[in-house]
């Protein structure tokens, strides 16, 4: 197969091109002439049926990765009318075998390797013409096995933010006594996607390796917010490199997921959004609160919601107190903490990592009681920009951090 390429979607036309004559010289039973001339027909009003995973249950080199003879469980939905298996392989029809599902029910069946199967999407004919076809790959290897359970692999955290000093960071150890190849995977979990891998040629057993993902998508921008996966793999199986936005080549085992997310929560204790009075856009007699109250007590620690370079820093006694201004990295917001305790603990200019402490939560300035006084602003900070209502961000990076 076609080193990094996510499968096409062309099982509905190939499955549908068995119909006119491969079914019947593999000794199938031959489908309603209704069912034949349309590929996709059947019944009014039965659902299509549809594949949801496979796994390998017998001689298995992983779990999705299967040997000419091993038994392979395919799971979905409406299901219990499937009479043929088809193993697509690559691109092309060129190396499509056939089996006869086994073990029937409508949501999964069981089915034999053919001795020719080729790594491929997995596909089925129902008895009434429809098809369906896997997006995920079944790997078939012959010849050198790859046994799970090759390479010892740990994430260091389960929880990653972007911008931060550290970003998903996976540690592995090659176990056996020679050197292999061996390729990680990130894979977003919501789409199973490839975001990224990394491929070495021959790692030598018993020295750790480590891999590290700084949480940055196309273009240098923070990747979308959700759990992401490192999959391992080791041997034959790990040559392929798997391109971005593909399907990820079969044979893998996870090293466990993580949780990313663009933003941590400032303030890191307990905390309350008041009332009215502490919203964007209250009044405050000659101007409107251009940002929200998260009233705290003095002396929580505050740490930056987004990563960035600081583009101010300065006490102001009428009004903001002790105060800084942070543009964000990869975004077009300027981010800003008043009422600091004390002067912040970084300076102008200088880089800061989301999560790093910046200073803590003050009533200095004008200021009433204990509380974070915080902005966002798209676009330069009072130079051209605008203030936005924070609140809901902040509520969303308080659930999520």
């Amino acid at each position: 197969m076609t080193e990094g390429r996510a499968p096409r979607p062309r099982g509905q036309k190939r499955i549908g091109a068995w119909l006119a004559g491969t079914l019947i010289a593999c000794g199938c039973a031959t489908l309603p002439a209704a069912a034949s001339a349309s590929g996709t027909g059947g019944t009014y009003g039965s659902p299509d049926p549809s594949i949801a995973g496979i796994a390998c249950l017998s001689d298995c080199d992983a779990v999705d990765v299967a040997r000419p003879g091993s038994v392979i469980r395919v799971r979905g939905a409406n299901l219990a009318s499937a009479t043929v298996v088809v193993f697509l392989g690559a691109a092309g029809g060129g190396d499509d075998v056939v089996s006869k599902p086994r073990e029937v029910t409508a949501s999964a069946f069981e089915a034999r390797v053919p001795r020719k199967a080729k790594t491929g999407p997995v596909g089925l004919l129902s008895a009434d013409g429809r098809a369906a076809t896997s997006v995920a790959l079944l790997g078939v290897t012959v010849g050198q096995s790859v046994k799970p359970g090759a390479v010892d692999a740990r994430v260091d955290s389960r929880k990653v933010f972007f911008g931060a000093r550290r970003g998903a960071k996976l540690t592995y150890l090659l176990k056996g006594s020679n050197p292999a190849p061996v390729r990680v995977d990130l894979v977003r979990s919501s789409d199973n996607t490839v975001m990224r891998s990394w491929t070495r040629a021959a790692v030598v057993p018993g020295s750790p390796q480590e891999v590290e993902w700084s949480g940055a998508g196309q273009g240098g921008s923070a990747a979308s917010e959700g759990r992401y996966e490192f999959r391992v793999t080791a041997g034959e199986l790990a040559r392929a490199r798997s391109a971005a936005g593909a399907v990820p080549m079969p044979g893998a085992t996870s090293a466990g997921d993580f949780l990313f997310l663009d933003h941590q929560f400032p303030i890191r204790g307990p905390h309350d959004y008041g009332t009215s009075v502490n919203r964007f856009g209250a009044d405050r007699g000659a101007r409107s609160h251009m940002g929200q109250d998260v009233l705290a007590d003095c002396g929580i620690p505050l740490v930056a919601a987004r990563g960035g370079v600081v583009k101010f820093t300065g006490y102001q006694a009428g009004g903001a107190g002790n105060y800084l201004v942070i543009d964000g990295a990869q975004s077009p917001y300027d981010y800003v903490y008043m009422h600091l305790k004390d002067p912040a603990l970084v300076r102008k200019g200088a880089r800061v990592f989301t999560g790093q402490k910046i200073g803590e939560v003050g009533s200095t300035g004008s200021s009433s009681a204990c509380h974070l006084h915080f902005e966002i602003w798209q676009g330069p900070w009072f130079d051209g920009g605008q203030a936005i209502d924070p609140l809901p961000a902040l509520q969303a990076w308080d659930r999520g951090s």
